[in-house]
């Protein structure tokens, strides 16, 4: 939501002091490295300690997560997180990492008609109609926010 090169106005935000605030707001939203690392070793194992950590992990910090990482690197956190899926006694814990990383990947493909392609790959299926009303709720909330901080 605070990520400005998602907003088809962009060109018109100039004001420093809005741009500032929102690159300020998304920066809050760096998830802890540690669970990027956490999650990145998944591909090879995990203890319970690791299970915990990450199982209490916001659905916030997932999305960060998924948005800052890229290529092989993001392939294999996700596919770290989804794989609790397959195991048929997975814990509580186990299940509230998959629960939250498709949360995250839901968010990720309602930004726009290409992320829900891309998250289709994790079956994570998005409907075209909440596409666009998403995208017409953010330019909604978008321009109330200018509104208030220049006027």
């Amino acid at each position: 939501m605070f990520d400005l090169e998602n907003y088809p106005l962009i060109e018109r935000i100039s004001d420093p002091d809005i741009i500032k605030a929102f690159e300020d707001k998304l920066a809050s939203f760096k998830p802890d490295l540690n669970a990027k690392a956490i999650l990145l070793s998944f591909a090879h194992g995990w203890n319970e300690e690791d299970i915990q950590k990450v199982s209490t992990l916001p659905v916030d910090e997932y999305y960060a997560l998924f948005k800052m990482s890229e290529s092989d690197e993001l392939r294999k956190i996700i596919n770290g997180c989804l794989q609790f899926d397959r195991i048929s006694n997975a814990t509580e814990p186990m299940k509230r990492i998959s629960a939250r990383a498709k949360e995250a990947l839901r968010r990720i493909g309602l930004e726009s008609p290409i992320n829900a392609r891309r998250v289709m790959r994790y079956g994570i299926n998005i409907d075209d109609g909440l596409i666009q009303q998403r995208r017409s709720l953010q330019i909604q909330i978008l321009k109330r926010l200018v509104r208030k901080v220049c006027f």
